[in-house]
């Protein structure tokens, strides 16, 4: 918990390890239908009920699902506190499962599995991560698809909620003008006093980095061409994934040297950037690329003399300022949200780092060295092992 009384809003966090970390291949997508069906009724109301109390309460609440975690989310005014956090705690631990609502919802993730395709680059990333996990539960699409959706009835799903997510297993964050005591004392009254329940957590095989390089192509009739090139990467754990976050900021936006010389100097790129991606298990670092077809071999080859300067080098002085200057002043604007605060409060806390660990952040941008970032690069980016993968026209 973190108080601040210098404006009246509270947030909430309600987050669970496992995501699509936990899903197997019988009930991928689960994680996102359970958090779109947090707020679409409970034991003691209906979707209607829930969504005309927030609109009162001007309180926005939603579920959100992703590669690590499962949780809901609140934001309200703290004069509301009582009665949001009562609500907020209700469709966390009570969820009906209506088949109405299960049926609505089931049918909305379907419509959104049939139209990924209009989004070329997010199908890039998909098809990445297929190729570069051959056992790890992120090779599958955090919607799941239409035949594993139409397996989760309201029985299955009631099941996934209580087996792989107990409420002794919940981390529970609040951020905001709140009274500690009177917010304490609600928590265990609503959430706490809970047994352990449900099964073990699921604990994927570890992924290997690949043997060799790997390379998939998709067709997708539009007229650019979506690359990605990249690596297994970190953990949330690793020492080194802030000297990596430092890479990325050097290679990325518009004063990136990724930018400046693939798309200013060398008009091979629509649009291009770096992204590293950490989680409980090693996560990956890419370089994403929009560029035409008749550009292609171009843009692959100088992804390559890049990639190879950085591996020989590093970044200049120059690139190390700047990027840490960026990190932290994002970081700093970031935290300014109550909710932003309860994210990072909870996610630090489920995956173990300890409540405090971004709050140290800025320090341990600053202290990075050019050094630094040149072992984590030469740590991640092994040429002989990199992943290759392409949607577009003509592939």
């Amino acid at each position: 918990m973190q108080v601040d009384h210098s404006v009246p809003l509270l947030a909430l966090r309600g987050v669970w390890r496992g995501g699509l970390r936990s899903e197997t291949e019988r009930d991928n997508g689960a994680s996102q239908l359970l958090a779109r069906l947090f707020t679409k009724g409970t034991s003691h109301r209906g979707a209607t009920e829930i969504a005309r109390l927030t609109d009162a309460m001007a309180c926005t609440l939603g579920g959100q699902a992703g590669r690590s975690t499962l949780g809901l989310s609140a934001e309200l005014l703290s004069r509301h506190f009582e009665a949001g956090f009562r609500l907020f705690a209700e469709c966390l631990a009570e969820p009906a499962f209506a088949p109405e609502e299960v049926d609505r919802e089931r049918h909305l993730q379907v419509q959104e599995i049939r139209s990924r395709d209009d989004s070329p680059g997010a199908v890039a990333f998909e098809l990445f991560q297929a190729t570069l996990y051959r056992q790890h539960p992120w090779r599958m699409s955090r919607l799941g698809t239409e035949e594993t959706i139409a397996r989760l009835d309201p029985d299955v799903l009631a099941a996934h909620l209580t087996t792989r997510y107990p409420r002794s297993r919940l981390t529970l964050a609040m951020v905001g003008d709140v009274d500690p005591g009177r917010a304490v004392a609600l928590a265990e009254e609503l959430l706490g006093g809970v047994a352990p329940t449900g099964g073990a957590e699921l604990q994927p095989r570890p992924e290997q980095a690949p043997e060799g390089r790997r390379e998939a192509h998709r067709a997708l009739d539009r007229k650019q061409i979506h690359l990605l090139h990249g690596f297994l990467g970190l953990t949330v754990h690793d020492r080194e994934r802030d000297a990596l976050d430092v890479l990325v900021a050097a290679l990325s936006g518009q004063a990136g040297r990724l930018f400046v010389e693939l798309r200013d100097r060398r008009g091979l790129a629509y649009s291009v950037s770096a992204a590293a991606v950490e989680g409980l298990d090693p996560g990956f670092f890419a370089v994403h690329i929009a560029t035409s077809p008749d550009k292609l071999t171009l843009a692959r080859e100088a992804i390559d003399v890049e990639l190879a300067r950085v591996l020989e080098g590093g970044i200049s002085d120059d690139e190390l300022e700047r990027a840490r200057c960026y990190l932290v002043g994002g970081h700093e604007i970031g935290l300014q949200r109550v909710a932003a605060r309860a994210a990072a409060l909870s996610f630090d806390t489920a995956y173990g780092l300890g409540p405090e660990h971004h709050r140290g952040y800025p320090e341990r941008i600053l202290a990075i060295t050019r050094e630094d970032v040149l072992a984590a690069a030469r740590r991640v980016m092994k040429p002989e092992q990199a992943v290759v993968a392409m949607v577009g026209p003509g592939l």
